[in-house]
């Protein structure tokens, strides 16, 4: 998911007023860092599932919580309520009222919240054929993440719905229209449903589900782009036991690069991103022969870097097929210590000083796969 600057934010997460504010984030991938880890609500403890978004949320002064200090986590969310969040989140300005729904009187404290956020959260037609906002009803799971998938410009109508039954025993429960975003969120992380297997479509939906929801789909990018400029994903030369054989495999099958003139080492491990609110992956890094960086540099071209892309994709699809469900990131790159000062011969863009050297760490192609299906690859830019 793009990283997206927010030129308006909420500061009240239930206000009685519509209000925005114009507050200057930092970058996206330094968010989960320089929140104030301390408990910011008294009924929300570091213990809480939601503790590290809603905390980097208030610390950023996104949400607040009630007079009491506290959060009120499990409450559900009303329409009138969302409505305002998500219109102060996606920067949209309220409007005069037009008198769109005829169940929103007008002077509503969310009126123009309600209007504004139509496109991405509209009314409910009835039976008889008219729309109403039915601002008495708790917003549903599904109506909230359609939107907020709607509301950062995702490309969602290249979603894969299999993905819904394979992940949620109820998907058949999931509105039509709903499927394709809901699609996209599953396959970006935005989602992940219950424990049992079920999304709850039609259920209601928290203060801290929605908090959780509203810090990643605007303050994590779950691209392999994203996931470098984030500093979440490395270089790395040492597997996790649990994955010797598949590491073994690989090596023997996918051990050279570019008509055999490289050799390529993977290795494999479980990644966390984001401190834990990012995908879970697991990780294969594909180390080229260090002995020969500088030919391979001195022959780097765009044809180069699609071989390379095609063969992280087989990569990520033979881990994918051995390991279902997971999500599966391959990166193939360059990854070197140097005991002296190599800028004169290597330049700087890639190095960097470590506490012995310097570090050398250069990706070239990436690809994410999950139960067969390729949801993202990755080229360097010459």
């Amino acid at each position: 998911m793009k990283k997206r600057a927010l030129s308006f934010l909420m500061t009240l997460l239930l206000a009685v007023t519509y209000q925005f504010s114009t507050l200057c984030l930092p970058a996206l991938a330094n968010t989960s860092d320089q929140a104030d880890h301390k408990n910011v609500f008294s009924d929300l403890g570091t213990g809480h599932w939601a503790y590290k978004p809603v905390s980097n949320l208030a610390g950023h002064g996104i949400f607040s919580g009630y007079p009491d200090g506290t959060f009120k986590p499990d409450q559900a969310v009303t329409r009138p309520e969302f409505a305002v969040m998500l219109a102060a989140v996606a920067g949209l300005k309220p409007q005069k009222l037009q008198g769109v729904y005829p169940d929103v009187p007008a002077g509503a404290w969310f009126g123009p919240a309600a209007e504004a956020v139509q496109q991405y959260f509209p009314g409910i037609t009835q039976t008889n054929g008219q729309v109403l906002f039915r601002p008495n009803d708790n917003a549903s799971r599904q109506d909230v993440v359609t939107a907020l998938v709607k509301a950062v410009k995702a490309d969602y109508h290249q979603a894969d719905p299999r993905l819904l039954q394979e992940n949620f025993r109820d998907y058949d429960k999931i509105n039509d229209d709903s499927r394709l975003p809901i699609a996209w969120a599953l396959q970006n992380n935005l989602v992940r449903g219950y424990p049992g297997g079920d999304f709850g479509p039609n259920g209601g939906i928290t203060r801290a589900e929605v908090a959780t929801l509203i810090f990643r789909a605007y303050f994590i990018d779950t691209s392999i782009n994203g996931l470098i400029n984030g500093n979440q994903i490395m270089p790395f030369t040492d597997s996790s036991p649990s994955y010797r054989e598949l590491e073994a495999n690989l090596n023997d099958k996918y051990g050279q690069i570019i008509s055999s003139d490289y050799h390529v080492r993977y290795f494999v491990r479980e990644q966390q991103t984001y401190a834990g609110e990012g995908p879970e992956l697991m990780y294969l890094f594909g180390a080229i022969d260090n002995l020969k960086y500088l030919n391979w540099v001195a022959g780097l071209n765009d044809d180069i870097l699609k071989q390379a892309v095609e063969q992280s994709k087989q990569v990520a699809l033979e881990a994918a097929a051995a390991y279902p469900g997971k999500d599966i990131l391959v990166m193939l790159g360059h990854t070197r210590i140097f005991y002296f000062d190599v800028r004169d011969v290597y330049g700087e863009k890639y190095l960097h000083p470590v506490s012995d050297g310097w570090q050398l760490n250069r990706f070239y192609s990436g690809a994410i796969a999950k139960n067969g299906t390729i949801n993202q690859t990755w080229m360097d830019k010459l």
